[in-house]
């Protein structure tokens, strides 16, 4: 049969010293049926050796970070007659520090700090046939230039994956920005959101998701945006879930004040339902509604429409009922 791909992610998590990081060494090891068959190192690498034994020394130290990425590897698995496969770290076969696995400060090249994954097991993942394993999804990057918040991520996604965008305002629940998965052939994805709906001295949190055969498999951590002030837009959000069963959180923004109206209607445009007729200030709503009709009744499986109509807009999202 064909091989599977999985892509890994080799993270360094708080390194201790603020220098950022020089250089590392580890022996990456699959399990019999699967391979390590291509690896991109982070950073510009001027002496080291590769598979299954890496020991990297970098010209330039990468940034000291909460996490730090500094390798991405590329598995092939094709012997279905496993039912998992383990991924694990362990020291070289020469380790600097006898016994363990180390990595090197930006200031000191020759100042080894032992190297240990955060389980405290060698073991540090399980590759399970049919899905796609991230160790760790590195930590976006973001900016903000006065009309839009700019996410930016490094893309390990292999073929037929994708991510979703998230957002959290103050302690909020996260909200899905992306209806669809975003994907790309580039080594970077950007993501621009042009109405974070920041609330007054709440920070705002984004993070993504990578998305393998249509389920989210691996979350990244969020990063922070703290004393934004872009404004809000007057539109629909992403419901989540969708599909959904028995119900869905809708989601929209409001940019001004103003009477608002958001109504479900069925393929044939007949109004099944209003969820909101009210005069709203400026902000974020979240209605859930229950797959029902205005008489309380259950809806049947299908496709349904979301109407929102201000004094100035009306948007329009299509959501999927299945039971």
């Amino acid at each position: 049969p064909e091989p599977q791909t999985v892509f890994a992610h080799l993270v360094l998590i708080n390194p201790s010293d603020p220098s950022g990081v020089r250089g590392w060494e580890c022996r990456v090891n699959s399990t019999a049926g699967s391979a390590l068959v291509s690896y991109d190192i982070v950073g510009d690498d001027i002496n080291a050796s590769y598979s299954p034994d890496f020991t990297v020394g970098l010209a330039s130290p990468l940034p000291s970070a909460e996490q730090v990425v500094l390798a991405t590897f590329e598995f092939a698995v094709w012997d279905m007659s496993h039912e998992q496969y383990g991924l694990e770290l362990v020291p070289t076969r020469t380790p600097s520090i006898p016994g363990l696995m180390s990595w090197a400060p930006g200031a000191d090249l020759e100042n080894l700090t032992p190297l240990m994954p955060v389980s405290g097991d060698s073991t540090v993942a399980h590759i399970y046939l049919g899905t796609t394993v991230a160790l760790a999804l590195p930590t976006p990057t973001s900016t903000t230039d006065g009309e839009a918040v700019v996410l930016t991520w490094r893309n390990a996604a292999g073929p037929g994956e994708g991510y979703h965008v998230w957002r959290r305002v103050g302690d909020g629940e996260a909200l899905r920005l992306t209806s669809m998965p975003l994907t790309s052939d580039e080594p970077e994805l950007a993501y621009r959101d042009t109405a974070p709906g920041r609330e007054p001295g709440q920070p705002t949190a984004y993070s993504y998701a990578l998305v393998s055969g249509g389920q989210e498999v691996g979350r990244s951590p969020e990063v922070v945006l703290e004393g934004m002030t872009l404004p809000l837009a007057t539109r629909l959000l992403p419901n989540v879930p969708n599909p959904f069963n028995p119900s869905t959180t809708i989601h929209f923004e409001m940019d001004r004040s103003s009477r608002a109206k958001v109504t479900i209607y069925d393929v044939a445009g007949r109004r099944v339902r209003v969820l909101v007729d009210a005069v709203l200030e400026p902000g974020n709503y979240t209605p859930v509604w229950n797959g029902r009709n205005d008489a309380g009744h259950d809806l049947p499986s299908g496709a349904y429409y979301v109407r929102l109509e201000t004094g100035t807009k009306v948007d329009r999202l299509k959501v999927m009922l299945l039971k």
